[in-house]
């Protein structure tokens, strides 16, 4: 799927868990031969996709040089080939058809995750029920405080495995309210939506950090809420950690994962 940070995105990555198949996310920022290259590595059969991603040249590159054989559009806009389909279309063609029994293992193949390539070249890392379940097992019988009904701010796509787990597995696991915002056009804008989302846990990077550390919104609110701040993606540095945890503690939050 390439998608932004949307509900669809969850009920895919659930939906192709219940039926036994695996799932991709590709970053929306991917160029078409990028896309191409993709499913043709991974082998994917269906392509999901926001509609203001997908152009008429790229729709058509992508069936003639892919195996793909559907593309399901989440939005309003009408293409001319009829392999490519609405959401709503996807949905009702499922109405009135029985799923065989499926036994799905725990270690059977749900998600193919992207490497950032901080370590060298990125990578595709395949992933399955057990690593989900047992990384938020970890979390929830941790001393972190991750009670049902609290609001998790969700930025990220599903694109990363930390962005799987993290940002849409454990919140949901935990009984928590996801609060999907899209990452901002202007980072420094970032304290805003922390300001008007008021939720209780945060997973971040190093740069999001930093603007709110320098907020002048936020300078002298109690942010006491605020019960997890996480961070990723980037190292820190130990000097980077130590104003992040003044900042924190200025404004009476308690925990901080690096």
């Amino acid at each position: 799927m390439m998608l932004p940070p949307i509900s669809f995105e969850s009920i895919l990555f659930y939906g192709v868990d219940k039926v036994g198949a695996a799932i991709s996310e590709v970053p929306i920022q991917t160029t078409t031969d990028d896309l191409i290259n993709k499913i043709n590595k991974l082998d994917m059969s269906m392509l999901f996709i926001s509609d203001f991603l997908l152009t008429e040249e790229a729709e058509k590159e992508i069936y003639k040089k892919t195996g793909v054989t559907n593309i399901v559009i989440i939005g309003n806009k009408e293409y001319k080939d009829e392999r490519t389909i609405s959401w709503n279309q996807f949905i009702e063609n499922g109405k009135d058809i029985v799923l065989p029994n499926i036994e799905r293992n725990p270690e059977d193949l749900l998600f193919i995750a992207s490497t950032g390539g901080s370590t060298g070249e990125p990578k595709s890392v395949m992933l399955n029920d057990e690593c989900f379940n047992i990384a938020v097992h970890q979390y929830l019988n941790s001393d972190l405080k991750y009670d049902a009904g609290d609001r998790w701010l969700r930025l990220w796509s599903l694109f990363s495995a930390s962005a799987v787990v993290a940002n849409n597995h454990l919140p949901l696991c935990a009984g928590m309210n996801s609060v999907i915002r899209p990452f901002p056009m202007d980072i420094n804008d970032f304290d805003k939506i922390v300001y008007e989302s008021k939720t209780e846990h945060l997973m971040l990077i190093p740069q999001l950090l930093d603007v709110l550390e320098k907020s002048e919104l936020l300078k002298n609110e109690d942010l006491s809420y605020i019960k997890t701040v996480g961070c990723g993606g980037l190292a820190i540095t130990s000097q980077f950690e130590e104003k992040v945890a003044n900042f924190l503690k200025e404004h009476n939050i308690d925990t901080f994962l690096g």
